[in-house]
């Protein structure tokens, strides 16, 4: 009986110590003070300011899921970027008693994103996140939408769905989906579609890594049907542009085919340039077709327009012909 007295003490000492928590969690823990938790978070992690007039929602068990609705973005020195339809924050239903509270996943529903090259720097995304603590495992974003305009035109993604796991100091898995518009935005044509990205993204040195990178677009090029997709195993940013290592491309155009691959190519903030680049197009997908194959170096110069080859071989392949010839 005494066993039995000890563990009934023990089992009213646990229910008591579980009623203090309940308690506490539904004393404490307000959609007010969840709300500003949340913000304080999400500023720190990403540099977006988060404003909304209208009260949050607030579920304590099994989880604690706060949802926050018609929420305006904005900058760190307050320039507006665009707003989100409804923002849902699932974490421990007392991570929250934490200094730093760790959430489980952000689902973001119909988030409008404006930027330009100004507003995207000022958020030193890249730097944020090597730096930020990252207390956060899954981001979900569905009918999103977000368009980037400079002096070269305006691409924008509509109907965007994007997934970010395993989310660390030193990267994410990312995969995006949605309908692609570029409009007179330079060194592309007008294109529209239905795109998709996926790559490996290490931010861990303050740039953007990425690796494995790969992504495809099903839609119209100046109004003629167009399929293309690219890849590289390793691509990273630099203070200017980018560079790009092992770049493989396929498009098929009016009937056409185009397969290219590049060793290397960097982007300065001035010129693209391809030291090294081999193509092959197809006149048609008909088996026989002509076909030109070049080799060379390759550079662009999107704010002008000028485009150059140089050390170039040129060979036409096709019916009577071998091929083992270069045209210069």
């Amino acid at each position: 009986m005494r066993y039995l007295r000890y563990g009934l003490a023990v089992l009213l000492f646990i229910a008591i110590l579980v009623l203090l928590a309940i308690a506490a969690l539904y004393g404490y823990v307000t959609p007010e003070r969840a709300q500003k938790h949340a913000q304080a978070a999400i500023e720190e992690a990403f540099g977006f300011r988060l404003d909304t007039a209208e009260p949050a929602t607030l579920k304590r068990l099994p989880k604690l899921v706060l949802a926050m609705e018609n929420v305006s973005l904005s900058s760190p020195s307050g320039e507006r970027l665009g707003s989100v339809r409804r923002i849902v924050l699932t974490m421990n239903p007392f991570a929250l008693f934490a200094e730093t509270p760790r959430l489980e996943a952000i689902s973001l529903e119909g988030p409008a994103v404006s930027l330009t090259p100004e507003s995207a720097a000022s958020l030193h995304l890249a730097e944020r996140a090597a730096a930020a603590g990252w207390q956060v495992d899954l981001i979900d974003v569905v009918g999103g939408a977000l368009s980037f305009s400079n002096a070269d035109g305006t691409a924008s993604l509509s109907a965007a769905s994007a997934r970010f796991e395993g989310l660390t100091e030193a990267g994410a898995l990312i995969r995006m989906a949605g309908t692609m518009k570029l409009s007179s935005f330079r060194p592309f044509p007008d294109i529209s579609g239905e795109a998709s990205f996926a790559s490996r993204v290490d931010w861990s040195e303050g740039i953007f890594r990425l690796t494995q990178a790969s992504a495809s677009l099903k839609g119209l090029s100046q109004g003629s049907a167009l399929e293309a997709s690219a890849s590289t195993p390793n691509a990273e940013s630099t203070p200017a542009g980018w560079n790009i290592a092992d770049l493989q491309i396929n498009a098929k155009l009016n009937g056409g085919h185009l397969s290219a691959s590049a060793g290397k190519i960097s982007w300065d903030g001035r010129t693209v340039l391809a030291p090294r680049f081999a193509a092959r197009i197809d006149a048609s997908v008909a088996k026989d077709a002509p076909s030109l194959r070049l080799e060379g170096q390759a550079a662009y110069v999107p704010s002008s327009g000028a485009f150059s080859l140089a050390e170039l071989d040129a060979s036409l392949m096709g019916p009577g012909t071998d091929g083992q010839a270069p045209t210069q």
